[in-house]
């Protein structure tokens, strides 16, 4: 089962494009469904993508939420939130060998090349929650 968590997590995480700027919070937004129809999410929706996805290969997966920092978003992103905390931040749990491990599979590969991000990895054994640091070694999220 770890296997399968794992290749879903990496096939959300950068099949799909990350884009918090397109925020749909109708029921039919939020769902998994429209992930797959649009090809990108932001953290909560993908979220809801790993966990669909995995219960579909009867791994049990939850959404989890945190209040995150993040010290690298954009100008645009910050203005148009009026801060630099997300509220809400969207995880996936998975239960894999008897326990629960978190999962993000928001920022995709292609982002984090562009803005010097480390991407996160999962290995179905560590929770990958936030990026704590860019590739500079700048903090990145808390």
């Amino acid at each position: 089962m770890r296997e399968k968590a794992v290749a879903l997590y990496y096939a959300v995480r950068d099949g799909f494009r990350y884009d918090p700027y397109q925020l749909d919070l109708t029921p039919y937004g939020m769902k998994a469904s429209r992930v797959l129809d649009t090809g990108h999410g932001w953290c909560v929706t993908k979220a809801v993508l790993l966990a669909a996805a995995c219960r579909a290969l009867s791994i049990p997966a939850r959404v989890g939420f945190a209040d995150v920092r993040n010290h690298l978003s954009t100008a645009r992103l910050r203005e148009t939130m009026k801060t630099d905390i997300f509220y809400w931040h969207g995880y996936t749990s998975i239960r894999l060998d008897g326990g629960w491990v978190k999962a993000t599979p928001a920022f995709n590969i292609e982002l984090c090349e562009r803005f010097g991000l480390l991407p996160l990895e999962f290995d179905g054994r560590e929770d990958s929650i936030y990026h704590p640091l860019d590739r500079a070694g700048n903090r990145h999220m808390e």
